[in-house]
């Protein structure tokens, strides 16, 4: 083949166009482990924490940590030989706050197929809590278990699709959006503030949901058709993260409430750690492009720094940066979307694969002076190759 000036810059121009499109990434960085939260020098907190924190900061290095707490961290508890108890405290109403203050974990690393199984203990017999074990993706992919204190014995099962396509650094309209496909109840046995096993399996035909081993609903993509987009399927797509949380559902809105319980009795909260749901593990076992179970997916992921951390209590800067352990690879959480900023440099290259050519420009800058020294460079590799051959 031969190689000709418009075909080099026509390269040059398709590679900007991609750099510039914000397409998300397919396959993750997934690492297979089952977590026990005993090895908090691997779980990362911000600096400050709040209800009005919902996010991870924006870089983290996976492989020094495993989980971040996103906000609240007071209201997180690790026991003396693993497990991890997430607390829902009552509101400051003195400080006109109305919403009860929960708390979620997010995991570091993104997976694009595999199953995710908790085993855990849901907040029981408490209307208005709602205990939840999800995956959520950067553009808003969502597949739930949420277990409502209002229907102990009757877990739910939610998928999103793209919920926040129209934000940065997606920009794209929103035509007839789905709210979500929630199912009906399942039932359990027993007590629902009993241990349960639950797991979410992901792969590129369906999603399956299990409880206690038993498979209680399947999501199949052949069945989800996208009216809204030709041959194309309503059906999540992209890598996520893991999260877990317990949130007060009487605040948000008034449909919210009337699913979650109306309102929440305070006066029978625990004390010291309000209603609390506890996790034992979470399991996350990663799958290749077969749907096979593997170590890891993509091969090329980065394995674990085996010295973690510097553990839970370490002050986070804004940007995600550790106190006295180098960011070396940049991860964004499943809820930055909205964010426009970039971050201004890394310590090493960016090496994230569930964020290539994610990341919005700042303001006043274009794609190409953000990514002007990439160009630079390949542009000066097709210039060699031409002089080669003229």
């Amino acid at each position: 083949m031969k190689l000709t000036w418009a075909s080099a810059l026509g390269a040059l121009v398709s590679l900007e166009a991609v750099l510039s499109a914000g397409i998300p990434s397919e396959v993750g960085n997934c690492l297979t482990k089952r977590h026990y939260f005993n090895e908090t020098n691997r779980i990362a907190a911000p600096a400050s924490s709040g209800q009005d924190r919902h996010s991870v900061p924006i870089y983290l290095d996976y492989t020094k940590y495993d989980w971040t707490i996103d906000y609240a961290k007071e209201h997180v508890t690790f026991g003396a030989n693993g497990g991890v108890m997430l607390s829902l405290m009552p509101p400051d109403k003195s400080k006109g706050i109305l919403q009860g203050a929960g708390s979620k974990l997010s995991s570091t690393r993104y997976m694009r197929y595999g199953k995710v199984t908790a085993r855990l203990k849901s907040i029981s017999t408490t209307p208005g809590v709602v205990t939840t074990f999800i995956t959520m993706s950067d553009i808003g992919d969502e597949l739930d278990f949420e277990i409502l204190g209002l229907r102990p014995t009757a877990p739910e099962t939610n998928v999103f699709y793209h919920q926040f396509e129209h934000l940065p650094p997606w920009n794209l309209p929103l035509v007839n959006q789905p709210s979500g496909v929630r199912s009906v109840p399942i039932s359990i046995s027993g007590d629902g503030g009993d241990y349960h096993i639950y797991s979410i399996e992901i792969k590129d035909t369906e999603i399956d949901f299990y409880v206690d081993q038993q498979l209680r609903r399947s999501y199949a993509k052949k069945d989800q058709a996208d009216p809204t987009a030709p041959g194309g399927f309503w059906f999540p797509d992209t890598p996520a993260l893991v999260q877990v949380s317990v949130w007060d559902a009487t605040q948000v809105s008034q449909g919210v409430a009337e699913w979650a319980g109306s309102s929440i009795n305070w006066g029978i909260a625990d004390p010291q750690h309000g209603f609390y749901a506890i996790y034992e593990y979470i399991d996350i076992q990663c799958y290749d492009d077969k749907m096979q179970p593997v170590a890891k997916w993509p091969l090329d992921t980065l394995d674990n720094d085996p010295q973690g951390g510097l553990g839970v209590d370490v002050p986070m800067d804004s940007d995600g940066q550790v106190q006295g352990v180098p960011s070396n690879i940049g991860v964004a959480n499943a809820n930055m979307t909205g964010d426009t900023t970039v971050k201004k440099s890394l310590d090493s290259p960016f090496k994230d694969p569930s964020r290539i050519n994610r990341v919005a420009s700042p303001a006043g800058l274009s794609m190409t002076s953000v990514y002007g020294p990439l160009l630079a460079v390949v542009a000066a590799a097709v210039s060699s190759i031409l002089l080669q051959r003229i």
